[in-house]
């Protein structure tokens, strides 16, 4: 399994603070069931992971929820971010 390491919603509070801490508390309590079922969890670094084409790798900035690129790929912004997740290297 991939997540994000949300490095930003672990030392930033602000006004977002009860935004930051839902998600990095959903984080945990993945980690930890993941963890009981024998399940490895793999951080990745998340710059980029939705605005890099998972087809060529050619950085496009994003309007709405499509993403398109020249070479032809296009897919929902989320998918291409979950497809970028998975392939991109672990976080040691």
């Amino acid at each position: 399994m991939c997540l994000e390491k949300l490095y930003h919603l672990q030392k930033k509070f602000s006004k977002h603070e009860q935004i930051c801490w839902s998600y990095q508390r959903l984080q945990q309590f993945i980690t930890y069931k993941a963890k009981l079922a024998g399940i490895h969890i793999r951080y990745v670094n998340p710059r980029l992971t939705s605005k890099r084409c998972p087809s060529c790798g050619k950085i496009n900035n994003v309007k709405g929820r499509t993403y398109t690129c020249r070479c032809g790929f296009h897919h929902h912004r989320d998918v291409v971010g979950a497809m970028n997740i998975l392939h991109a290297p672990e976080i040691l």
